[in-house]
């Protein structure tokens, strides 16, 4: 069906040109859709997972994950448990994207957040 567009004298028909940039940009919102949906599934297990880590965090008194690891660098009396904590952050992270990773290349089935979470390293 063509496409028209509407003035006040009546319809008035797309051209040729008009008619395949219209096209063009369908198709580009169609392609973009998918990306957008995507990137809103991955922003949802990273919360997930950030949570997780301050989570763990918030256990032993810390505000969140990140000031656990910043006890780790210099001499202090919570630098070995801040140093575990950096070490955990950091294979956490990697576990998390290369699973992803897995996922976007289809070798694996997107996971549950729980069965995510649940299959992360453990902190030692």
């Amino acid at each position: 069906m063509p496409r028209h567009h509407a003035t006040p004298s009546g319809n008035v028909p797309f051209t040729a040109a008009e008619e395949a940039e219209w096209e063009a940009r369908e198709v580009a919102y169609q392609a973009a859709l998918p990306a957008k949906q995507k990137a809103a599934l991955v922003k949802t297990y990273m919360d997930a997972v950030q949570l997780h880590l301050d989570t763990a965090a918030q256990v032993k008194s810390y505000d969140n994950i990140i000031s656990a690891c910043s006890y780790a660098a210099i001499a202090n009396p919570y630098q070995v448990e801040g140093q575990s904590f950096l070490v955990w952050r950091g294979a956490v992270w990697a576990y998390c994207y290369a699973e992803l990773a897995k996922v976007d290349a289809n070798t694996r089935s997107l996971p549950t957040i729980p069965q995510l979470i649940a299959e992360l390293p453990l902190r030692v």
